[in-house]
This record gives structure tokens, sequence and C-alpha cells, in this order.
């Protein structure tokens, strides 16, 4: 598994035991922040087509709630 997969496991899980928010990014709302991030956590542990884009994902949440320090 690539590196750039492996810590966004590591983001993914510790975040997720964190209490879930609503966010906004990019006119995309996510109503329940934790249950995209597990879903995006399984994406990429089965490392398919479907892992990049979760990746993506991801990487688009995570420096948008370090941008807003959430």
């Amino acid at each position: 598994m690539k590196d750039n997969n492996l810590s966004a496991i590591k983001w993914i899980t510790m975040r997720i035991q964190r209490p879930t928010i609503q966010v906004v990014i990019d006119c995309a709302t996510y109503h329940d922040l934790n249950y995209s991030l597990e879903v995006n956590l399984n994406r990429i542990k089965i490392d398919n087509g479907s892992s990049y884009p979760a990746y993506r994902q991801t990487k688009k949440i995570k420096d948008n709630l370090e941008k807003h320090k959430l």
C-alpha cells in the first residue's frame, strides 16, 4: 500500500474518534463527516480503483479542517 494511503488511514482513524460534525467544502455538504470518512477509509483499505478518489477527497477534507482549525 502506498505511503499516502497509509497516512490517510492513520489520519482518518484519529479523526473519527472525535464527535462528528457537519461541514461544507467547495459546495459539498458533509452532514455526517465521520460517516464520510469511514466510507473513504474502507475504499482506501480495499485499494482498488476507488482508492485514489477516496484519498483525494480525504485530503481535501483534511486540508479544509486544518485551514479552519476544526
